[in-house]
């Protein structure tokens, strides 16, 4: 059965905007569709196709199909001129609306369109019609001003408040010279980037207010720091090396006492001891002796003439007494070459009254493992299969000359002795 659709309760609304610019011409268009019997059509989708004519005339001057509108209990909301513009229309004229449902007839009667819709002729008012009594208050909105129409001259004093000032649209050129006071800028509001650079000066800074951590690192160069304003404190442990030090610099009320030890001292640079003795030394020459400085060397030399030493040897025996007689001479130095067999053995050696002599070389042991020695006699031990050579030395040789004493270990590995050859010089 063909469904007759009827569009009843027609309501046309006509959004007009009355300013100096252009009007929108656009219609909204609200109607209700039915069937025959009165009964809402099914809500969906339906395509509405929209016609104006003159009143009467058989031919349309105008239309626009709107596809898919949502029909809801039989209601339809549209905005007529939003797809087809209405400026060929006058409205100074009567028209009136026909209006067809997807593929069906025109139906009829058509629609005379209202008074409303004729409020498009306000673009025919006169200029100069609408005056200051004739606009209600509140009427103008921002929608009705154009743009770049409120100059200065338009704006009250003080009608402007900050919250009338969009964020970021007061730009630089909108500033007055001189207008940023100090009490206009908040707290940390000035960032580095805001400073122009060299503009911070002395007078600028608070006192104590450059910190270590606003110093940028190796940024304090000689030309910064203030004579003497490098105290002891202001150095770090270790940090003056070597290449610090000017030379010449350190003077001896620099260095600590006790400060420069022997491993300070350059081989070669200064004589630390000589047999013992340290400080002031002072190599003299004795009989027969002769020192020569070579560059960095000191030559010593002795020369021997004849009759001026004997020599003899001590094998396997006990002790032996070579006397003043024996000699010829009182000695100055007992020269004393000795040979250990396969174990260690000893030589002793004093002058001829019992009393130690100094024995350079050896070394003095009062006793050894094997038993007490004598302690009358400085005690020399000799390495097993070593041929050693040691001096003994002596103040005053008694009339007994001087004693060698062989110290022959008792039951030794391989019967262990020492041989000794003694040369005695004037």
């Amino acid at each position: 059965m063909k469904r007759i659709l009827v569009l009843s309760a027609l309501l046309l609304v006509l959004t007009v905007q009355i300013s100096w610019g252009s009007i929108p011409e656009k219609i909204s268009y609200q109607g209700y569709l039915t069937d025959a019997n009165g009964v809402a059509v099914p809500d969906s989708t339906y395509n509405l196709t929209f016609k104006i004519y003159l009143l009467g005339a058989p031919t349309e001057i105008w239309s626009e199909t709107h596809s898919s509108v949502v029909v809801i209990n039989g209601i339809f909301n549209v905005i007529l001129g939003s797809v087809e513009s209405l400026t060929s229309l006058d409205f100074e004229e009567e028209y009136e609306l026909g209006v067809t449902v997807n593929d069906g007839p025109e139906m009829t009667p058509r629609k005379l369109l209202t008074a409303a819709a004729y409020s498009l002729s306000a673009r025919s008012i006169i200029d100069g019609a609408v005056t200051e009594d004739k606009i209600a208050a509140a009427a103008v909105t921002s929608n009705k001003i154009r743009d770049g129409n409120v100059t200065s001259n338009k704006i009250a004093d003080f009608a402007i408040t900050m919250f009338k000032i969009a964020d970021s649209a007061v730009t630089t050129l909108k500033i007055a010279a001189n207008a940023i006071t100090n009490s206009k800028i908040a707290d940390n509001a000035v960032t580095r980037n805001k400073i122009l650079d060299g503009e911070v000066n002395t007078s600028d800074i608070a006192d104590n207010a450059v910190t270590s951590g606003k110093i940028a690192d190796g940024q304090v160069t000689a030309d910064d720091l203030q004579n003497s304003a490098v105290s002891a404190s202001k150095i770090a442990d270790n940090a003056v090396t070597s290449s610090k030090i000017a030379n010449g610099a350190v003077n001896n009320s620099n260095i600590a006492d006790n400060a420069v030890t022997g491993s300070k001292i350059a081989n070669g640079h200064v004589v630390r001891n000589i047999n013992g003795l340290a400080d002031d030394v002072t190599l003299a020459e004795g009989s027969n002796v002769t020192i020569t400085p070579n560059g960095q060397q000191l030559v010593i030399s002795a020369a021997a003439t004849g009759g001026n030493f004997k020599f003899g040897t001590v094998t396997f025996t006990e002790t032996d007494t070579i006397t003043i007689d024996e000699l010829g001479f009182r000695p100055k130095l007992v020269e004393i070459h000795a040979y250990s067999g396969n174990w260690f053995s000893s030589v002793g050696f004093s002058d001829g009254t019992n009393n130690n002599c100094v024995f350079n070389g050896f070394t003095n042991w009062p006793s050894r493992p094997w038993g007490p020695v004598r302690t009358d006699m400085s005690w020399w031990t000799v390495n097993q299969f070593s041929d050693q050579i040691a001096y003994g030395f002596c103040d005053n040789f008694g009339p007994d000359g001087f004693r060698l004493n062989n110290f022959r270990v008792p039951n030794p590995p391989g019967g262990a002795n020492v041989s000794i050859l003694w040369v005695a010089y004037q």
